[in-house]
């Protein structure tokens, strides 16, 4: 619409908002031209959403139900370099040599939750974000869902303090009240549980982390041929159950279509080769980003 239109947009919104606090009238829109009236019409569509939003001291960037509204994008504001030597980096850098994650700089939104990283594992993907509110539960809470509503992706949020002595991880269930049956309905007003930065992200990363030295460590062995059939056999029920598993995230969707189309040959032959100590971990989880830049190609 022209600016002047644009004025009346905005003008009949702000009324129809007050509208909702002090029960007065909402706007005329008959006194606007038809092709006007429905254009305001469709943008009052949303006012009942903002005007009872329960965060209304939050910026419009970290408003979840704006984002899902499509009133907020993605993050699009200048991403720090992932070589910077803070204490956050520093400890970002420690958990790369410890888990086969990609790093890489994350978009910020120019807010006081500071975007730094998404690292992506093999099925996980974190993004995160250095803050000084963290005794403020409220708001890092709002910011984790803000974050979850902006990307399907994502997996958890970890929060660090800029010394990166204090952090958590939350997950999307962490974000919103549930009901658990020792305690009822969860109570988010309550402080967080803190730790290192470096810890509590390496325990969330092992808890999905594949755990390579279990066989890497059994040594060559000359007596395997016989299994060749039991592996396949193993690698072929694999497939199926992890077929029928009903999977939500979308990353996770992504991650299980990926191991469905490898051929039963190939996760055979990484069986095998971990098993005669032919193939590292380092080497598989090369073939695996092999496969998955030609799958993108």
């Amino acid at each position: 619409m022209s600016g002047e239109t644009d004025d009346l947009d905005e003008d009949i919104i702000d009324t129809r908002v007050q509208s909702f606090f002090d029960w007065t009238p909402g706007s005329d829109l008959d006194v606007v031209d038809a092709d006007v009236s429905e254009e305001v019409r469709r943008s009052l569509k949303i006012v009942p959403f903002l005007a009872t939003s329960p965060r209304r001291d939050m910026p419009l960037a970290l408003d979840a139900v704006a984002i899902r509204l499509g009133l907020v994008g993605a993050p699009t504001g200048t991403p720090e370099p992932v070589a910077a030597t803070d204490d956050v980096a520093r400890a970002i850098e420690e958990i790369t040599h410890r888990f086969s994650i990609d790093v890489s700089p994350a978009m910020t939104d120019e807010t006081e939750f500071v975007r730094r990283y998404d690292c992506r594992s093999m099925v996980e993907n974190v993004l995160v974000v250095v803050t000084d509110v963290l005794d403020r539960p409220a708001a890092v809470l709002a910011h984790a869902r803000s974050a979850f509503a902006l990307s399907d992706e994502l997996s958890a949020v970890a929060y660090s303090s800029p010394s990166a002595q204090e952090a958590l991880v939350l997950t999307y269930a962490d974000c919103h009240q549930k009901l658990e049956p020792a305690r009822g309905w969860s109570d988010q007003g309550e402080g967080f549980d803190l730790g290192p930065l470096v810890l509590v992200l390496s325990r969330y990363f092992e808890q999905s982390d594949p755990q390579w030295e279990t066989v890497g460590g059994l040594g060559p062995s000359t007596t395997l041929d016989e299994f060749d059939a039991d592996v396949t056999r193993s690698v072929v029920g694999m497939k199926r159950d992890l077929a029928e598993k009903r999977v939500l995230l979308s990353h996770k969707i992504a991650a299980r279509d990926l191991v469905i189309s490898i051929e039963d040959a190939t996760l055979a032959g990484w069986v095998h080769g971990a098993q005669r100590s032919e193939m590292t971990s380092e080497s598989i989880v090369d073939d695996i980003r092999e496969i998955v830049r030609t799958e993108r190609s």
